[in-house]
């Protein structure tokens, strides 16, 4: 679900342009902090920014593993007698995501 939202997130906002050299990452910066709280330091070095769209979604999509695995073990460190919130939180949030109900992720199709 993750890699899916970032990968076409990457993609839509990359692809307005014809080549590498015109591409915004700037933007791109801006769109990923903002809709999906993750900062991409890569995109601020010259030396580290992507030369392709597979490697801009592969950058985006580690970004965003990193981020969601950081949030699930600190929301852990917050426990009750059963045990960290970080497991139930997700659970109770994939169980009210329409299409989720059978276990299935959604396919926007």
């Amino acid at each position: 679900m993750v890699e899916k939202a970032l990968g076409r997130r990457v993609e839509t906002v990359l692809a307005e342009y014809e080549t590498v050299e015109e591409w915004d990452f700037d933007l791109l910066r801006q769109e990923l902090l903002i809709h999906y709280m993750i900062q991409l330091d890569s995109l601020a070095n010259p030396d580290q920014r992507p030369t392709d769209l597979v490697a801009a979604q592969e950058q985006a999509i580690d970004a965003g593993r990193a981020a969601f695995d950081a949030k699930l073990a600190s929301l852990d460190t917050v426990r009750d007698e059963q045990g960290g919130y970080g497991d139930r939180l997700l659970r109770y949030v994939m169980l009210n995501v329409p299409g989720f109900e059978d276990g299935n992720l959604p396919t926007g199709e």
